[in-house]
């Protein structure tokens, strides 16, 4: 396979990416979709640990929760899918 063709199949595979995605709706509103819900997640669980702690971002628990929060819902989203569930 060379270059040119390497880039073409990556090029449609991208497209259809995100025409399966998207779900086929207007891509500007999609793309506010897709930018916003990361930053909203990752803002409530600043919030959340603010609260909880008193603003204590100095603890090594903070970097461990803020990663391992949404790591562990992909985690946990990808086997469900792998059983079909």
């Amino acid at each position: 396979m060379n270059r040119s063709e390497s880039s073409r199949s990556f090029t449609m595979a991208t497209w259809l990416g995100w025409q399966v995605e998207s779900n086929w709706t207007d891509p500007f509103l999609f793309a506010i979709y897709v930018i916003i819900k990361p930053l909203a997640g990752a803002a409530i669980l600043v919030v959340m640990y603010s609260i909880i702690t008193g603003g204590d971002y100095e603890s090594p628990l903070f970097p461990y929760i803020y990663l391992a929060t949404p790591s562990t819902s992909t985690l946990v989203r990808s086997w469900q899918e792998s059983r079909g569930q």
